[in-house]
């Protein structure tokens, strides 16, 4: 594959604003017929090395009560996983470190073209699995301000009983989980993405309510975001994500089959992440890496968030211009090994 070094112009600019939000792709359930929840813009953060991967999240939600009335509400948000995660605090000012990270690229390349979580809680662990077979807590904590809860699931009706007590656990009334929502979880089932994760908001209505990020590690040997998942959203929606990998990812795939418009492809190293935070340095991620800045544009009601980002890696990305530039180092360092050991060879023939 031919890799070229792109203009990067002034729309990379202005996909992060420093002091707004952005959004991550969660379903929302509302107990309440008379609310719907909007959320007309997502974002997010995606650190993938083929084996694990890394998902910054953060939510504006706009819950809009249809007879006007205003208030504060309760909201669950649900994250379908291939895989148990580690969840923490993610630095608030990642997305604005990042967003400053592309406007110093943009004048470099113009020639070219979280706080720690609380122990996690065993209680009830025993009645869940005798009550709800195939339903396993894998751990309920809080983490900051948010409410936790990660669920393995490997039986579908035990799942949908305990959903419909979980709001009941909270709120102490009945709730009824949506249709819609049955029939999402029966696919990621099948697909095997059998983690849930469950995190318990409260919101006022009528305006657009922001939700401190989070940060997901898990495994998986596909990169992964899931949007299936968001089909009891009302209205129409953008979803953004910047996704920053060392592997080379199917383009065809992703634009042709996927409906994701590739925006850019931005070359990175990865000493520059620490100019976004130490978490995502730390990372395991090699040298040379991709910044891949892609789109979707998704109707919720009409139901055209049926795929989800979920795709195999083509192989390691290696730059061919960093190819040249390691062999002549390589070179270089090998020919004054081999000068310096001459060198003493011939002044021990002296001696001699």
């Amino acid at each position: 594959m031919k890799h070229k070094f792109y203009i990067v112009v002034l729309l990379i600019a202005m996909l992060f604003f420093p002091s707004g939000g952005a959004w991550a792709d969660r379903g929302i359930i509302s107990p309440y017929d008379y609310v719907e929840v909007e959320e007309p813009m997502q974002k997010a953060i995606i650190l993938w090395n083929g084996l694990r991967e890394a998902l910054y999240l953060t939510t504006d939600v706009f819950p809009r009560h249809l007879d006007g009335g205003s208030g504060k509400i309760e909201l669950i948000e649900v994250l379908p996983l291939p895989s148990s995660p580690e969840v923490k605090m993610a630095d608030e000012k990642t997305f604005s470190n990042l967003n400053r990270l592309l406007q110093e690229k943009k004048a470099r390349m113009s020639i070219y073209g979280y706080g720690p979580a609380a122990e996690s809680s065993k209680v009830g662990f025993d009645l869940i699995e005798e009550e709800y077979p195939g339903v396993y807590i894998e751990f309920y904590r809080m983490v900051g301000l948010h409410n936790l809860t990660v669920v393995r699931v490997e039986n579908l009706d035990s799942f949908i009983r305990w959903m419909d007590n979980y709001y009941k656990g909270i709120k102490g009334e009945n709730f009824t989980l949506p249709s819609w929502m049955r029939v999402r979880v029966e696919d990621y089932l099948a697909r095997g993405i059998n983690h849930f994760v469950f995190d318990y908001i409260s919101v006022y209505l009528n305006r657009v309510n922001s939700v401190k990020p989070l940060v997901f590690f898990f495994n998986t040997t596909r990169l992964y975001y899931p949007m299936y998942i968001s089909a009891g959203l009302q209205g129409y929606g953008q979803v953004r994500l910047f996704i920053i990998t060392d592997q080379v990812l199917p383009e065809k795939t992703i634009s042709r089959d996927l409906g994701f418009r590739i925006d850019d492809k931005i070359p990175l190293r990865k000493s520059e992440l620490k100019s976004i935070n130490s978490t995502m340095y730390n990372f395991p991620l090699k040298n040379y890496l991709q910044l891949y800045v892609v789109t979707s544009y998704v109707s919720y009601s009409t139901g055209s968030t049926n795929l989800d980002l979920y795709v195999e890696s083509e192989g390691v990305y290696t730059p061919p211009m960093y190819n040249l530039i390691d062999l002549f180092l390589f070179i270089a360092i090998f020919a004054a090994l081999m000068g310096i050991i001459y060198f003493l060879w011939r002044r021990n023939l002296r001696k001699k």
